[in-house]
């Protein structure tokens, strides 16, 4: 093991063949895959990387050949490095909020040898080259750190209007009448939320690296099957995979009409420590502050504004009573329960693949693969002017609200409220289940005059 600087993590080249330890390897063909292993501690906490970098040096024999170096970890692709056919290569990688171990497998897939083997071919140990270890250290991250970006979200969620923002007098009356008028008129429209899971997948590759997302995202939400499924039959390589998400979850946030957001209380705190999670609701605020629309300070929604909606006994009967009819997206089929609840008789359902964590299906979740034929359903259904989609699916749960609008629909993403209701689900919304149940629906409510 040779250590580094001062401070900095302890890193080596293992070579795979004998199981020896090195600074630098020398790479034969079909014998050695090298693997780095990097150890520390003491990470640095909050807004630090760890940045290694890499010599590669072709032997004498193999100069002229065009290949690349593929970083992996575990089952991850997690960058690639094309090597100059002539000369030295120098490469280097970051990896965000380390931790106390990685070990990183270095593989070499050559395109086209040199011309003085390409006769004969890649021979079994014929030296290729020598890879070199050239440094390791634990470095500032780039662009905006982790608290400072939770600090810039505070100040943008108060330039939102999103500090104290309570579904209730006039905040509700103007948001009922726009939903209200929408289904009337046959008018597409469009509500979504963001929260850290949003986050975690927009904030991709700059505050969150492959193995969070793998983890924290498409694992938790989607399960492994899903994931690993994918990769293994068709080839891709995780980053698509995580590009694919994203486009699907931008779409939905960039055509929407109304986008609730984290409010400036839920950072408070921020000053004695920032969570991964705190940093993903940050980057979901930060995100939507440079990118959607400005409207009026009193026309924000906070990320839990179904919640409180859900309290209000007149408001989700009054808005279905408008439509012509009402679907539900989401794991539990609660059409029964709802046309009761709602005082109305065209209730249906489109069923998804629950949480992976917190549900009950443990197969196949909807990414990267089941929600082609929810959007097929969606699709199927053709013009949805006038008609209301209650959207409980997750993530992907922007996607289809996109497409609903798309079609001419009103799409809610009322997300954990669907688990609230069903009494299953996430915890936090069964607990919430206490207080955000059908019961508490009126469907012979009025809404006061004032909104109330």
């Amino acid at each position: 093991m040779r250590a580094v600087a001062d401070g900095d993590p302890v890193a080596r080249l293992i070579d795979r063949s004998n199981a020896e330890t090195l600074h630098a390897a020398e790479i034969v063909a079909g014998l050695n895959p090298i693997v780095l292993a990097v150890t520390r501690t003491d990470w640095a906490a909050g807004s630090d990387n760890l940045s290694v970098r890499f010599q590669f040096d072709w032997s004498e024999t193999l100069a002229g050949t065009r290949a690349w170096i593929e970083l992996i970890y575990k089952t991850q692709h997690m960058a690639a490095y094309h090597l100059n056919s002539f000369g030295p290569t120098f490469f280097s990688f970051d990896v965000r909020e380390p931790e106390p171990r990685y070990d990183f497998k270095l593989l070499l897939h050559v395109e086209e040898l040199a011309a003085a083997v390409a006769v004969r071919g890649l021979e079994r140990g014929l030296p290729v080259g020598r890879l070199t270890l050239a440094s390791a250290r634990i470095q500032p991250a780039w662009g905006i750190g982790y608290a400072e970006l939770v600090k810039y979200a505070v100040s943008s969620a108060k330039a939102l209007g999103l500090s104290e923002v309570y579904m209730e007098g006039d905040r509700l009356a103007r948001f009922d009448a726009c939903l209200f008028d929408c289904l009337n008129r046959g008018i597409p429209y469009s509500v979504v939320r963001l929260g850290d899971g949003e986050g975690r997948v927009l904030g991709y590759p700059m505050y969150f690296d492959q193995n969070r997302i793998l983890i924290e995202v498409l694992y938790y939400q989607f399960g492994p099957n899903s994931i690993q499924n994918e990769i293994d039959g068709s080839g891709r390589w995780l980053d698509g995979l995580i590009g694919e998400l994203r486009s699907l979850v931008r779409l939905g946030i960039e055509t929407a009409d109304r986008v609730g957001l984290p409010v400036a209380e839920f950072f408070e705190g921020h000053e004695h420590g920032v969570t991964l999670g705190m940093t993903a609701y940050a980057y979901a605020t930060q995100y939507a502050f440079g990118r959607l629309p400005r409207m009026e300070p009193s026309e924000a929604i906070g990320t839990n504004v179904f919640q409180q909606l859900a309290e209000v006994p007149w408001f989700f009967p009054r808005i279905a009573k408008a439509a012509k009819s009402v679907t539900t997206i989401g794991p539990w089929d609660l059409s029964n329960e709802l046309q009761a609840a709602l005082g109305v008789a065209r209730v249906s359902h489109i069923t998804v693949p629950s949480h992976y964590t917190w549900g009950l299906d443990k197969g196949l979740g909807q990414f990267p693969v089941l929600y082609k034929q929810i959007r097929a359903a969606i699709l199927a259904r053709g013009d949805l002017r006038g008609q209301l989609f209650l959207v409980g699916a997750g993530l992907i749960g922007k996607y289809y609200c996109a497409l609903i609008k798309q079609q001419g629909g009103v799409a809610l993403d009322i997300g954990s409220v669907f688990d609230s209701w069903a009494r299953k689900g996430l915890p936090y919304a069964v607990e919430n289940g206490e207080r955000i149940k059908l019961s508490q629906l009126d469907a012979a409510a009025v809404r006061p005059p004032q909104g109330g």
